[in-house]
């Protein structure tokens, strides 16, 4: 996780640098939703998984397992 972070830091930093703006902080954040029933799964694809299968799908695919159990990381 903390390498996607990491990506998107030198992405906009690269971003701004054309745009010859040199002189500036760049902050960005990442967040992972891992679900223990799913393997840890959608961990930082959280954003694809809820674009694709809303929430309410994202709930159907867990339904099954019978556990909730998650850990949500941000960085």
């Amino acid at each position: 996780m903390e390498e996607v972070a990491r990506a998107k830091c030198m992405s906009a930093w690269e971003h701004l640098k054309k745009e010859g703006k040199t002189n500036v902080r760049v902050i960005v954040e990442d967040t992972a939703l891992c679900f223990s029933a799913l393997g840890g799964l959608p961990g930082v694809y959280i954003k694809w998984f809820l674009k694709e299968l809303k929430p309410e799908g994202l709930h159907r695919m867990l339904a099954g397992f019978g556990q909730f159990q998650v850990q949500l990381t941000a960085v």
